[in-house]
């Protein structure tokens, strides 16, 4: 199946009544239990701040630069959400294919309690894509829990997706203010990148 047909039969399986939002809230809600139920795991713990996070010598497998650069000439914050899904979704077909993993599996939902987030032990992995207010999409963000998909720690997730972001979108880097170990839109106290 396609990204494209996925992306259209997600959205029908959207508009049926129970449709798959139950499965993937039981997807999720497995995957809470078993990592809530763990003791401390050093692997999620982050880094302080975006600075110790930043290089820019930092190599990328062979493929990735060039997935990263069509999908930033797709102008992933434009279009319907439904386009702006496909655009993510390629992305992602096209990263799972570099790293040789199964393509992880996108859930696009308006809120999610914990915001964007990846279960990397699911078969396959799965990335919850939480809107922004605006009802965009953040790139960062993705990049950061497809880190997870390939097994990146927190302190990796964090390195591998802030330097391709910084890379790829500098323009919108330079306009996002660092908090912690996160960056934030400076109009909006709420949403990240």
């Amino acid at each position: 199946m396609s990204n494209e047909e996925k992306v259209v039969k997600a959205e029908e399986n959207e508009k049926k009544p129970g449709g798959s939002w139950l499965d993937k809230v039981k997807v999720i809600l497995v995957e809470m239990v078993r990592v809530d139920s763990m003791p401390h795991d050093p692997r999620r713990e982050y880094p302080a701040t975006v600075a110790e996070c930043i290089d820019d010598e930092l190599k990328y497998k062979k493929g990735v630069y060039e997935a990263v650069k069509k999908f930033r000439d797709s102008n992933p914050w434009r279009g319907t959400k439904a386009e702006m899904q496909y655009k993510y979704a390629l992305l992602n077909a096209d990263l799972a294919k570099i790293y040789e993993i199964q393509e992880p599996k996108l859930v696009f939902v308006d809120r999610f309690p914990v915001g964007p987030c990846c279960f990397p032990n699911s078969v396959p992995a799965v990335i919850m894509m939480e809107a922004t207010s605006d009802g965009r999409y953040s790139v960062v963000a993705f990049l950061h829990e497809f880190a997870h998909a390939i097994g990146r720690d927190e302190k990796g997730a964090c390195k591998w997706s802030l330097n391709l972001f910084k890379r790829f979108f500098p323009k919108s880097y330079e306009k996002l203010e660092p908090r912690g170990h996160m960056l934030f839109r400076k109009t909006e106290k709420k949403d990240a990148a």
